[in-house]
């Protein structure tokens, strides 16, 4: 199992620094593993984010400024980022992980609670409709 880091940024307030991700004391670049996801745009009706300030590619640059092999992060940017393309990212960087890795998940995009649980909107979120929230449960996205 793959030690995963404590990282939670808020869009709207969030900078990104070599001093923030080198305070984390176990931290080793090489071992790092990431899968990068930024939303700005959706196949369904949702508002879009402006694309001018995007830190999922200023994410993956200072992963790979630190050290971090950039064949153990993927990013997927807007269109991209359909649930297929992210589940299939996280599901085969498990598969490159071992006891030694760090994992770093990132998402940046619209996201809202459904019962006890909040999820995330991948690029092809289909409104109203049962859709796949982790691997093999369903939930109804709101219209």
């Amino acid at each position: 199992m793959c030690k995963a880091v404590p990282l939670v940024f808020l869009v709207s307030t969030f900078c990104l620094s070599e001093q923030t991700l080198k305070a984390v004391e176990f931290w080793e670049p090489a071992e790092t593993h990431a899968v990068i996801i930024g939303v700005t745009r959706w196949e369904a009706d949702l508002s879009k984010y402006s694309r001018r300030h995007r830190k999922d590619e200023e994410l993956r640059d200072l992963l790979v400024q630190l050290g971090t092999p950039p064949k153990q992060i993927s990013l997927l940017i807007d269109n991209e980022a359909t649930l297929a393309s992210i589940r299939h990212a996280i599901e085969s960087t498990l598969e490159a992980t071992n006891s030694e890795s760090t994992l770093l998940v990132y998402y940046a995009g619209h996201g809202w609670r459904v019962g006890d649980d909040f999820c995330f909107a991948n690029y092809d979120a289909v409104l109203g409709k049962k859709i796949s929230k982790r691997l093999g449960e369903s939930v109804s996205w709101p219209k």
